[in-house]
């Protein structure tokens, strides 16, 4: 039975890993609960459109997970009680991961952003001040590609109001589109700029600064989580080394007080 449960288990990693859909799954009722910190984190990921939806995708996946690793706990109560512990641990995990992964995304994207935001600012400064338009000052700075998926939600706005779609319901889908504060903050100033026509460089100017603190914070925060991510490998082997160490010294002193 032990060996039914780690072959349970592969496949039931390999379904988790592929994102396989399970039909049938989906036709159940039920009703999972969902912590603040879960649903912030899909506004970041998915936007605030269609956020009730994105909510049901998001708990049909994570209830799949529960299914999928459920039969694990029955295995392991046939084979043996030391499994079932593990098989609940398999199913925190399953129930965690979704919630893992979309934060691991979120957490990149918004560190793609704030490396690449200061210099899309001073660039876009530069082409205002040499008299460009902002959707052609946008355009020239869009013309190499290669930008992050921030920077591409703008870049995907400006490819609409090309094709004829009004500026001001383009740059609202961008605010629909992400809870990044700053990227709200900027695109509230291009709907000002055509709406109102204010002053840009002093803006941009402020903006530009915010975000080179914002930079700065990002690499000094990811130099401390490096950091701390070469500790943990140091005192694993610290504590595998003490344990090689203390266990024949422990046994030594039990024999000797047997004998």
């Amino acid at each position: 039975m032990g060996l039914i449960f780690f072959i349970y288990l592969s496949i039931g990693v390999i379904f988790l890993l592929k994102d396989t859909p399970i039909p049938f799954i989906m036709k159940c009722k039920y009703r999972l609960p969902m912590s603040i910190k879960e649903k912030e984190t899909l506004k970041y990921y998915h936007g605030i459109e269609d956020l009730s939806k994105n909510i049901e995708n998001y708990k049909e996946e994570v209830f799949k997970n529960l299914i999928l690793f459920s039969p694990l706990i029955v295995i392991g109560l046939i084979a043996d009680v030391g499994l079932v512990f593990l098989a609940f641990a398999i199913l925190f995990v399953a129930y965690r991961y979704r919630y893992l992964q979309i934060k691991n995304i979120v957490e990149k994207r918004r560190i793609e952003f704030f490396k690449e935001y200061p210099g899309f600012l001073n660039s876009l400064k530069l082409y205002l001040q040499s008299g460009l338009t902002l959707e052609n000052a946008l355009g020239t700075y869009f013309t190499g590609g290669g930008k992050g998926y921030y920077l591409t939600l703008i870049k995907s706005g400006l490819d609409k109001i090309g094709i004829g779609i009004n500026r001001k319901t383009a740059f609202l889908e961008i605010i629909l589109s992400t809870r990044e504060r700053e990227l709200i903050k900027l695109v509230n100033f291009f709907i000002q700029f055509y709406q109102v026509g204010v002053e840009g460089n002093d803006y941009l100017i402020q903006l530009g600064d915010e975000a080179w603190k914002l930079k700065k914070e990002t690499v000094k925060r990811l130099a401390e989580e490096g950091s701390a991510k070469m500790v943990i490998p140091m005192m694993l082997i610290f504590i595998g080394i003490s344990l090689l160490v203390l266990i024949p010294s422990v046994f030594s002193i039990i024999n000797g007080n047997l004998f």
